[in-house]
C-alpha cells in the first residue's frame, strides 16, 4: 500500500493469495484516507483499515517488519506516538482540501491530459530501464569454475594443480573509483578512439568461402556435394575478426606503482576497445604460494555487461605466478568464448614464473612456460608478452627466453600506448 500511494506510476504485481482479500477490502480506504483533508478523518480511515487487517497483526510490535516503509518515508518519527517535542502540543492541524493527485485523478483513474501522459510515459520508461539494470546486477551471481591441470594437455608437473576460475559479481561500490580514472584520462581515451577509428576505416582482408573457384581450398568444406570448397580473399570495410585476452600477472611483486599503472591502462583499454567494437577480456592470475592452486579472476569478460568494468578497480597483487598453466587456461577460455579467426593473448608480467608449492622456479618454470607458449602459438593463438621492467631490463631479458615476442616497458606512463599499439598492429 505504501508503493500504491507514493508511487502510483508503478504497475504492481498481484498480491500473494494469503493477503489478496485484505488488499481488496482496504485499497479504497487507503486511497480515500490519503486524499481526505482532516487529520481526524485520516485517523478514522486508519481505524477502519486496522479492523479489517487485525488478523494479520502479530502479538508483538517487534515482529512487524516495516523496514521498507521506513525507507519510503525516510523515517516515521513525525507519525510515531513518541513524544519528541520539549513541550506538549495540542493541535488538530490545519484543514486541507486535496483536489488532485499526481498521475491519477481523485478516483484513482489515470490522467487523460496528453502532455501529462507523455511525461508519465517518459518517467515509466526511465524507471523500467533503471529497474532492469538494477535487477541484472542484483540477480547476477558470482560464478566459480574449478578445473584440474590434468584436464589440459600441459606438462605432468601441473596435473595436481587446481585452477579456480572466478567471474565476480559487479561491485557498484567501485563505480566512483572507476569514474575518477575515466574522467582523469578522458582526453587520452578520446585520442586513442580517434586513432582507432581511422585505422578501422581502412579496408581489411575478409575471407569469402563456399566458392566454386578461388585462391585456395578450405578443408572443412571438402564434403560439400556442390564442390564449393574454394575460398578467396576480398577487402571490405569492417571490424577485423580478432579477439584479445589480456592476462595480467597478479603476483605480489606487482604491488605499488605497477599495479596502479596496470589498473589505469586496463580502464583505458576497455573504454577504447569497447567503443571500437573489438572483442576483448581482461583477467588476472596468481598462484597460491605453498598451495597447489592458481586463481584466475575474470574482471571484464567477452561481451561483458557495462557494470563489470568496475571490477577492474579490484586488481590486486599477492602470491606467486604459474604462467605455464595460466597460458593453457587462457587459450581454452579464448576458444570457448570467442569464435574468432584471430586470437591473441597479451601477457603482462614483471618477472619470471615462480610457484613455491613444488619449487616451480627457473630454469624449470621458464622452460615449461616457453614450451606452453610455443604449443599454443602453433595451434593458432598468438601470444605477446609485455615486460614491466626497471632500467636494467632484467625482466625483458628473462622473458625473451620464454616468449617469441616481448615488448619492454620501462616507463609505466607509456604502458597504455604500448598495449594499444600491439592491438593496432594485429588489426593491420
Amino acid at each position: 500500500m505504501g508503493t500504491f500511494l507514493l508511487y502510483p506510476m508503478i504497475d504492481q504485481e498481484n498480491p500473494p493469495p494469503s493477503i489478496a482479500d485484505y488488499v481488496r477490502e482496504t485499497k479504497q480506504l487507503f486511497l480515500d484516507g490519503s486524499i481526505c483533508g482532516e487529520p481526524d478523518e485520516r485517523f478514522a480511515f486508519s481505524q477502519r483499515v486496522f479492523d479489517i487487517i487485525e488478523p494479520l497483526i502479530p502479538e508483538s510490535v517487534e515482529d512487524i517488519r516495516d523496514d521498507c516503509l521506513h525507507k519510503m518515508l525516510s523515517g516515521a518519527k513525525t507519525h510515531s506516538g513518541d513524544e519528541n517535542a520539549m513541550t506538549s502540543i495540542n493541535s488538530r492541524g490545519r484543514s486541507a482540501s486535496v483536489t488532485r493527485r499526481l498521475f491519477t485523478d481523485v478516483d484513482g483513474r489515470p490522467l487523460i491530459d496528453e502532455g501529462m501522459n507523455e511525461q508519465l510515459l517518459s518517467i515509466i520508461n526511465d524507471y523500467e530501464g533503471e529497474k532492469k539494470t538494477a535487477l541484472k546486477i542484483v540477480l547476477f551471481q558470482e560464478t566459480v569454475t574449478k578445473l584440474k591441470g590434468s584436464q589440459f594437455d600441459c606438462h605432468v608437473i601441473h596435473k595436481d594443480i587446481e585452477i579456480v576460475e572466478t567471474k565476480p559479481k559487479p561491485n557498484l561500490n567501485l563505480r566512483t573509483a572507476y569514474t575518477n580514472i575515466f574522467n582523469r584520462y578522458r582526453i587520452n581515451i578520446n585520442t586513442y578512439n580517434s586513432r582507432f577509428s581511422q585505422l578501422l576505416k581502412a579496408r581489411v582482408p575478409m575471407r569469402d568461402e563456399h566458392k566454386l573457384f578461388g585462391a585456395g581450398i578450405s578443408s572443412r568444406h571438402l564434403s560439400d556435394a556442390k564442390k564449393r570448397f574454394w575460398y578467396r580473399m576480398d577487402e571490405e570495410f569492417g571490424i577485423p575478426d580478432l579477439a584479445v585476452l589480456f592476462l595480467v600477472d597478479g603476483s605480489g611483486s606487482m604491488s605499488g606503482p605497477r599495479r596502479q599503472s596496470t589498473m589505469v591502462a586496463s580502464v583505458i583499454l576497455h573504454e577504447v576497445l569497447k567503443k571500437q567494437g573489438l572483442t576483448h577480456a581482461i583477467a588476472e592470475h596468481r598462484a597460491g604460494g605453498y598451495d597447489p592452486i592458481i586463481k584466475v579472476n575474470i574482471l571484464v569478460d567477452f561481451n561483458a555487461k557495462d557494470e563489470e568494468k568496475y571490477n577492474l578497480m579490484a586488481l590486486a597483487a599477492g602470491g606467486d605466478n604459474r604462467d605455464g598453466l595460466a597460458l593453457f587456461w587462457a587459450e581454452r577460455y579464448l576458444m570457448a568464448h570467442a569464435s574468432h579467426s584471430q586470437r591473441l593473448i597479451i601477457v603482462l608480467a614483471d618477472g619470471v614464473p615462480a610457484h613455491a608449492y613444488d619449487d616451480y622456479f627457473p630454469p624449470v618454470s621458464s622452460k615449461d612456460t616457453a614450451n606452453a607458449a610455443a604449443k599454443i602459438i602453433n595451434r593458432g593463438t598468438g601470444i605477446i608478452a609485455v615486460a614491466l621492467d626497471d632500467e636494467d631490463q632484467a625482466c625483458y631479458d628473462s622473458l625473451k627466453d620464454i616468449y617469441p615476442s616481448v615488448i619492454s616497458c620501462t616507463d609505466l606512463k607509456r604502458l597504455t600506448g604500448q598495449l594499444l599499439g600491439i592491438v593496432s598492429k594485429n588489426l593491420q
